[in-house]
This record gives structure tokens, sequence and C-alpha cells, in this order.
């Protein structure tokens, strides 16, 4: 450490505090004086695709073995999931 600073101890903390803000405001500034210069660009489209659609075979496998879970439990109240599969495989 350069031995010609003063360590911050020695600073009040109002002193402290004015400095930074003033740092702040002087870089704030400088921004936006940097900023007349940068043209500004048209935001980029980006293209997304369908929630639906998916990359996995494996999730859009279990995805369509448990598609009528809900309608099935709901029809059967007591039903269990052994049950919903062995009424899947006789339809």
């Amino acid at each position: 450490m350069d031995e010609t600073q003063n360590p911050l101890s020695s600073f009040s903390l109002e002193d402290l505090v004015k400095e930074v803000k003033a740092r702040m405001q002087s870089y704030e500034s400088a921004k936006a004086q940097m900023s007349e210069f940068v043209p500004e660009r048209p935001p980029v489209a980006i293209t997304k695709r369908a929630k639906h659609v998916s990359n996995n075979p494996m999730k859009d496998a279990a995805v369509e073995r448990w598609s009528g879970w809900k309608q099935f439990k709901a029809q059967h109240k007591n039903a269990t999931t052994k049950d919903y599969f062995a009424a899947r495989r006789k339809a």
C-alpha cells in the first residue's frame, strides 16, 4: 500500500460520504456525455420456441403416459396408478 495515502479512519464519515457522492455524480455525468456518441441500436429480435416443443423424447413419452391421469382419478376416486395404467392397456 502506498504510504503517502491517509487511512480511511483519519477522515470523518461525512467527508467520505460527500466524496463518494461527488465521484458518483462525476461518473454519471461522464457516462451521460459518452452515451451521446454511441449510436442507439434497435433491439435484436429473439425467436422463441413454443413451450410444447421438446428435445427430449423420454420426457415427451412420460408426459404422454401421464396425460390422462387427472381425468381418470376424477372419475375413479379410489384409483391407484396401477389401475390407471391397467385401464390404459385395455383401451
